[in-house]
């Protein structure tokens, strides 16, 4: 299997539909191999559906790295009025996008693009620090930070250092206390508990 953002034509396909409910309404999309999560909705992009469509949002609306479409299409289908962009590095996402945008009927007003830039700092809007990148800090990286209103190195410093004690504290996750509640029953039952992470940055680091 190739790597997620290699597009190879001679790579074949294995197409197949994944179906669920959201909102009572049934949905159908088609995926294909080598793109993520494409046997079933993963509980992430449930759980983020969820949260998005309760935030009642209108206007415009970025899917950036949309895959085959879960979250834009989806959105879309419930929200007929928000105007929607997809967007992903990945040619093959880009023809399951249209296939499910053609073959499922989703409704017109979606936008296709293929995802060239992985950071878009508008030039002359926000200077880059110059205390960044004396402290060594390469200029892409201080301009980032900059956008965040990080301009000085100890700033800086205490972004990126990631201590325990700078943190946000952990209880402030929701329902983190419910999760901790069920290991330490699995633990006194002694069951098994088994760690899912996503094929990711995050998802690496986190398990």
């Amino acid at each position: 299997m190739n790597h997620y953002f290699i597009n190879d034509p001679s790579d074949k396909n294995e197409y197949r539909v994944i179906s669920f409910v959201f909102d009572d309404i049934p949905i159908s999309l088609i995926t294909d191999r080598n793109v993520f999560s494409n046997r079933r909705l993963d509980d992430g992009t449930l759980a983020l559906l969820k949260v998005l469509s309760r935030a009642n949002l209108e206007g415009n609306f970025l899917d950036l790295g949309a895959g085959y479409g879960p979250i834009g299409l989806t959105l879309k289908i419930v929200n007929p009025k928000l105007d929607v962009t997809l967007s992903d590095i990945n040619e093959r996402c880009i023809k399951l996008i249209n296939i499910n945008n053609i073959i499922f009927n989703v409704y017109d007003g979606i936008k296709r693009m293929k995802q060239n830039i992985i950071w878009n700092i508008p030039r002359g809007t926000n200077p880059i620090p110059q205390e960044l990148t004396q402290a060594g800090l390469t200029p892409l990286l201080a301009a980032i930070l900059g956008s965040r209103g990080i301009t000085q190195a100890e700033q800086a410093r205490a972004f990126l250092s990631g201590e325990a004690d700078e943190l946000c504290p952990e209880f402030e996750f929701d329902d983190l206390d419910k999760a901790c509640a069920r290991i330490r029953a699995a633990a006194q039952k002694g069951e098994k508990c088994a760690v899912f992470g996503d094929y990711d940055v995050d998802g690496i680091t986190s398990t």
